[in-house]
């Protein structure tokens, strides 16, 4: 039978799933080996997804890592110093990762590589280069309430959530997730100690240094509800500049409503106002 009449008779047969299917038995790595080879011969880093974790023995834990068709598996030991259990080992799986390949198993065309390498590497690079008022892109590592974790060529920065934007943030992880890339500046800078603090509001506009061009004192604006603390409501009126407003009595607010508020102090150097819920707007 000629393929084109098994292409008529066979309902659901697809051409090209037929010829995926003639050759997944014959996948040529020799591309991705050719490439894990070079790496280890020129100690250049590597990136790959970490895609599972394995314990072969009671006190080794590797990770796998995917690089097209080639399988390499980095130590627990080899996961950087900030991976301290298999827990936090756990935390990497499904993101891409930096290493470098420390030796070839040849005759199954697999390797072993050192994520802890690959950083040392790159954080050298990094210090060497970072400076005091500069622009650098930060991938986000882990978020909490109050504070993320971002990583800036192999240097870890933790930035609190008051140098995240000008408004008030109540939970952080409303407004980044792992991964997330974010341009921050370098506000301060302590090489030899190899500390660096970052800020991500200090490259957006501030409208509290114009504040008497967009609000006036009495007027009433609309808001959105943006904390709700013990001491008072956060509101949002506009771009990063929030009032605080007492609790009403007998209204119960949630994160998200939309209000209209009557302001009745103004503190520009302290960025605070104080307000008044007039309403809840629908």
């Amino acid at each position: 039978m000629s393929d084109q009449a098994l292409s008529v008779l066979v309902e659901g047969y697809d051409p090209e799933k037929a010829l995926e299917a003639l050759h997944e038995n014959n996948v040529d790595v020799s591309e991705d080996w050719q490439s894990i080879y070079a790496a280890r011969q020129n100690g250049t880093i590597m990136q790959g997804e970490l895609i599972g974790i394995e314990t072969p023995e009671v006190d080794k834990t590797y990770g796998i890592i995917q690089v097209g068709f080639v399988r390499g598996f980095l130590p627990l030991q080899e996961a950087g110093e900030e991976i301290q259990s298999i827990k936090q080992f756990r935390e990497l799986i499904g993101s891409k990762i930096v290493f470098k390949v420390t030796n070839l198993i040849r005759e199954e065309e697999q390797f072993v590589a050192s994520r802890k390498n690959a950083l040392e590497h790159m954080q050298s690079a990094t210090w060497k280069r970072l400076k005091e008022d500069q622009e650098v892109i930060a991938v986000v590592r882990n978020v909490r309430m109050k504070k993320v974790k971002l990583e800036i060529g192999g240097v870890s920065v933790n930035m609190p959530a008051d140098e995240y934007d000008y408004k008030f943030i109540e939970d952080l992880r409303d407004e980044l997730k792992v991964g997330d890339h974010l341009r921050v500046k370098v506000i301060s800078l302590d090489s030899e100690n190899k500390q660096v603090k970052v800020s991500a509001k200090a490259l957006k506009e501030n409208l509290w240094d114009n504040i008497a061009k967009h609000l006036r004192i009495k007027g009433e604006y609309v808001g959105t509800i943006t904390g709700i603390a013990e001491f008072g409501v956060f509101v949002n009126i506009r771009g990063n500049v929030d009032a605080l407003t007492p609790h009403l009595k007998f209204d119960k607010f949630k994160k998200g409503d939309r209000v209209l508020v009557r302001l009745l102090e103004i503190q520009p150097e302290k960025q605070h106002i104080r307000a008044k819920i007039v309403r809840k707007l629908g």
